[in-house]
């Protein structure tokens, strides 16, 4: 072997030495990308991200508008799949039992967690074309109070009836 080829095969040799220490020394120092821990998706595949919106304390979906609000229902609207909807419902929930239909899922008798357990709703996941819209329905709505200082026959004349249950005046039905 001549030098030239003696000095070639030292400087392939140092070069690959060198190479390998610094692969040995990358790896120990800053670990690859995929060697690092990642940080774990916090939604499963199918699942929605919850947003702020709220109907009676059931936060929605981002995504979702109430489209109205009264004091004892409202509705909102959004383009999300029913199915997807209707699972995102089922978690926030307590419910014994739920209607699975073809054009609709209801939440019958439903508690919202987290919210006043004495309140009981319906809840309704309509599809709408390529939205779904969701009803919600408060079913047991505080009384108002018994106006007080006055007596139960006034109580009927005001509610249009006679003590025995009777039409006070029968023309104004008509």
């Amino acid at each position: 072997m001549s030098i030239t080829s003696w000095i070639r095969l030292a400087l392939t040799l140092s070069v690959s030495v060198c190479a390998g220490c610094n692969s040995q020394k990358d790896a120990t120092s800053n670990p690859s990308a995929s060697a690092r821990p990642k940080t774990p998706d916090r939604l499963a595949p199918d699942e929605l991200a919850e947003g702020q919106t709220q109907l009676f304390g059931l936060r929605l979906p981002m995504g979702m508008r109430v489209e109205a609000r009264f004091v004892h229902s409202g509705h909102a609207t959004g383009p999300i799949a029913p199915e997807r909807l209707a699972n995102f419902v089922r978690q926030r929930v307590e419910v014994r039992h739920v209607e699975l239909a073809a054009s609709r899922t209801v939440f019958s008798k439903a508690r919202i967690k987290g919210g006043d357990p004495s309140k009981l709703y319906r809840i309704e996941v309509i599809p709408k074309g390529r939205e779904s819209k969701l009803f919600v329905e408060l079913l047991n709505p505080p009384k108002p109070p018994a106006p007080k200082g006055i007596s139960e026959a006034e109580r009927w004349k005001r509610a249009g009836l006679s003590p025995d249950g009777k039409l006070l005046n029968p023309q104004e039905l008509e």
